[in-house]
This record gives structure tokens, sequence and C-alpha cells, in this order.
């Protein structure tokens, strides 16, 4: 399967292509790169070697030790536990590599707007449709090869 470097290029080709066509300003634009670059391999998040994973889970171990200290936010550590637990119990390939999945990583990002989240959301459907191509692709090859091997 294509690796996290054919995951990040191709998904910031697709977010930079997304971007320019939406017109957005100079600090959406600035904002938006590190969202595509974790958009790219979101899809990965399930994979017990994935760089993805373990960046999330780095952030979510801050992010509750930040919480920890602020009472009005203490509420969201439950949440961020149980979305590293999902990663651990969940197939590669399965949930997270479907366009709900896509929906559901998207959703927050109406936060910064809404072209941001539709970005976003082509942007891990880009990761789906790599995996998928590539794998289509591996099948054929194998035929070829045993074609010929025969």
């Amino acid at each position: 399967m294509p690796g996290f470097k054919t995951h990040t290029a191709v998904g910031l080709l697709v977010g930079i292509l997304l971007l320019a066509i939406s017109e957005v300003d100079i600090l959406t634009f600035i904002i938006s790169i590190p969202i595509i670059l974790f958009m790219s391999v979101a899809a990965d998040v399930d994979h017990f070697a994935s760089k993805v994973r373990k960046i999330v889970w780095k952030v979510c171990l801050v992010l509750i030790m930040i919480l920890i200290f602020i009472p009005s936010y203490r509420l969201l550590i439950p949440f961020l536990a149980l979305a590293c637990l999902i990663t651990l119990y969940s197939q590669h390939r399965k949930w997270f590599h479907t366009w709900v999945a896509g929906v559901v990583f998207s959703t927050p990002l109406f936060v910064l707007g809404y072209k941001v989240a539709v970005i976003g959301f082509f942007v891990f459907l880009s990761h789906l449709i790599i995996d998928n191509y590539y794998s289509k692709l591996k099948k054929k090859l194998k035929k070829i090869k045993r074609k010929i091997e025969s």
C-alpha cells in the first residue's frame, strides 16, 4: 500500500488545489496546511505502526495533561481517552477507511469554516481513492505475473 509520504504528498496537492479554487484568505490557507497534512493520513490512525497514530496519541496525552488543570474543560478528557482507545481496537482498513469516517473527521473543521471542512473531507477521500486504486492495480499485476509464470 502507499505509505505516509505518498498520502501526504497527494493530500497536499489535492488540498492546495482546492484551497486555490476556493479562493481562501492567507490566514485560512496557512491554518489549512497542517489540517490537510493530518487529513491526508487520518484514515491510517487505526494501524498499529502508523505515524499518524503516534502523533494522535501524543497530542491527546498533552491535551489531557493540560485539561487536567482547566476545570471547565475536564469533561473533554474521557472523550480524548476514548478516541485513543478506539484506535487500539479498530481493525485496519475497516471503519476508518470509509467516507463516513471522513465526515466524522471533517465535522469539527466547520469551526474554521465550511471551506476548510469540505477541503478536509476531500483530502481524506484522496487517501481512500489512492488505497483503492493501488489495491486494484496490485491485483492486476499479480494476475499478469501468474500468467507469465505459467
